[in-house]
């Protein structure tokens, strides 16, 4: 690690540049309080981590551009079983996949609530994820910006919330949000929504929720996409206008669910 801390009580606050091989992470704590980071972190290799953490008591504040291209990385990788806050103000960036699968993660979460807060930028490049999420919450309030066949945040349960000025951008074969397990989606946003070819705007796999607030923004479908689609028990209500610009697309795709559509 460029730089590493252990135990109780042990912080990390980073203003330098970083630049980091394979295998590697800049910053690593473990069991200790906070990560601050102001830095640049950096690296083209693949399995290299920006920010990884472990069972810490504190929370992650990054306010620096993170940029890794190399597979199967992570901007900001965070295990462990206390409840702790990444915080997001800077621009993480992470580039191509060769499968979904094993992907790389702008922002890797496996803790319990509350998660993951964006301020600022997302970008997944293809067969990439954007926020990986774990039975937590996410906030995204800034842009989210993910490649081909990717997925913008991936949930095994928890609340993902789109806050007013957030923007979530999408390439063709892509999901916006992926829901495993029973999730609560809040679509608050006041920007347009723009669900590439192809695509899947929101998705839930297992039931779960979906709330829109009656904003001006505007739902706009590619070719063969998919507005919503929900598989076992729902409860879906949209107030947002949908446009429909290719063949074979979907405003509501709902299979067990209930659907109550205020928008046109």
């Amino acid at each position: 690690a460029g730089i590493s801390g252990r135990g109780a009580g042990s912080k990390i606050e980073n203003t330098g540049n970083i630049s980091i091989g394979e295998r590697t992470e800049a910053l690593y704590l473990k069991d200790g309080d906070t990560v601050i980071n102001h830095g640049n972190l950096n690296g083209i290799e693949e399995n290299s981590i920006g920010i990884h953490t472990d069972t810490l008591t504190g929370n992650i504040d990054n306010y620096g551009n993170i940029t890794l291209t190399g597979y199967q990385s992570a901007g900001i990788y965070t295990k462990g079983n206390n409840a702790q806050t990444v915080n997001n103000y800077g621009t993480i960036t992470v580039g191509d996949s060769t499968n979904i699968i094993n992907s790389s993660a702008g922002i890797y979460y496996n803790n319990s609530t509350p998660g993951v807060i964006n301020s600022n930028n997302i970008i997944a490049g293809n067969k990439s994820v954007g926020i990986y999420s774990l039975e937590s919450t996410v906030n995204q309030n800034g842009i989210l910006k993910i490649g081909d066949e990717s997925i913008g945040i991936y949930s095994n349960g928890g609340t993902a919330t789109f806050g007013a000025a957030s923007i979530l951008e999408m390439g063709v074969n892509s999901v916006g949000v992926y829901s495993q397990q029973s999730e609560t989606i809040n679509i608050n946003t006041n920007n347009d929504i723009k669900i590439g070819d192809g695509s899947f705007g929101f998705v839930l796999k297992n039931g779960g929720a979906i709330n829109t607030a009656a904003t001006t923004a505007k739902i706009e479908l590619g070719e063969a996409s998919t507005y919503i689609y929900s598989d076992g028990s729902s409860n879906i209500t949209n107030n947002l206008s949908i446009t429909m610009n290719g063949n074979a697309s979907n405003g509501f795709v709902i299979s067990g669910g209930n659907l109550i559509n205020n928008g046109n």
